[in-house]
Order: C-alpha cells, then structure tokens, then sequence
C-alpha cells in the first residue's frame, strides 16, 4: 500500500539527506512517489536540474501531473526502461518492497544509484539479497556511527556500496553506490 505522505518520516529523511550528501548530479532518474512536488524541491537542493520520473500506475501520474509545479519528463511504466548509464545522473529507486521482488531492477542499475526496500523478508536481510542478485560476495563489512549509523559493504568482486537501516513508517533500508 502506498502512502499519503512521507512528509513526517523524519528518520527517512535523514538518511535520505546523509546519502544524497555524497553524489554529486544534475539529473534523478526516479520514483517520486506521494510527495511530488517535494520530492522534485528536495533533490534541486542536491543539484539536480533534470527529472527523469516514472510511475506505474496511470491514476497516480495522472494526480501527480495535476499537482506537479516544476517541469519534469514524466514516464509511465517500470522503472525498468529508464537508460541506466547515463553520466552524471543519479538512479534514485524508492521501491519500498522487499529486495526479493526487485532482484530485476536491482541487476540493472550499477551506478549512482540509492535503493530503498522494506526490511519485511523475515527469512532474508536485505543486504544478502542484493548481493545474490549481483552475483557477488562480501569481503567486508564496516559498520560506523558517525553522522548516522550505516555500513560499508565491499565485495570480493571490487564494488563498494552503503547500507542503512531505519525505522519510520516501517522497517525500511537503502542500499546506495557512489561513482
């Protein structure tokens, strides 16, 4: 089920706001979700010029469009057709599903990219789904505490990648890689 609004999910935003401090972009190939409006602000703070959204379901982007006040390209559809090697464009994937439904999505964006998935898999962490589905291993794993608690994530393979958990509307993390 959608939300209303993320407006009040402080913990998510402050993770949202750590990560997005280490991408530098001019452009958001993204989900917007219930938030349009803000979620197009929040992200020209960062940087971002361009906007590059889908949605899949025809009566939320006919309601988005309706209320939206900055011009984006707005596309309806999976996620799954966006151009993923774009330079200087950051993948920004709210899928607030667990990591086992996006095992797609997750193998094609290698990136740029901030993936958001539901902690609600009682048999699988998150973290070990995204790295099945990339065909990779961890090699190492940092946890630090500072500014928000998050960990490193290196693979045997080379690729480096941010892990955040949080709890807000629900038991949520982000996956994040920086190019």
């Amino acid at each position: 089920m959608t939300k209303a609004t993320y407006l009040d999910a402080h913990e998510k935003h402050k993770v949202r706001q750590f990560l997005l401090s280490k991408f530098k972009f001019e452009q958001v190939v993204g989900l917007p979700g219930p938030d349009f409006n803000t979620y197009v602000e929040s992200l020209a703070k960062y940087g971002a010029k361009q906007f590059d959204l889908y949605e899949y379901s025809p009566s939320v982007l006919v309601r988005q469009l309706a209320m939206a006040k900055h011009p984006v390209n707005m596309h309806i559809g999976d996620i799954l057709q966006a151009d993923s090697n774009r330079s200087k464009t950051l993948f920004d994937l709210d899928f607030c599903v667990t990591a086992t439904s996006c095992k797609e999505h997750i193998n094609k964006f290698t990136n740029n990219f901030i993936m958001t998935f539901s902690r609600r898999d009682r048999y699988d962490n998150p973290i070990n789904v995204f790295v099945r589905a990339k065909n990779q291993t961890i090699n190492r794993l940092i946890t630090l505490f500072e500014p928000i608690k998050h960990s490193i994530i290196e693979t045997k393979e080379g690729d480096s990648y941010i892990y955040v958990e949080y709890n807000d509307t629900s038991s949520m993390c982000c996956i994040a890689k920086i190019n």
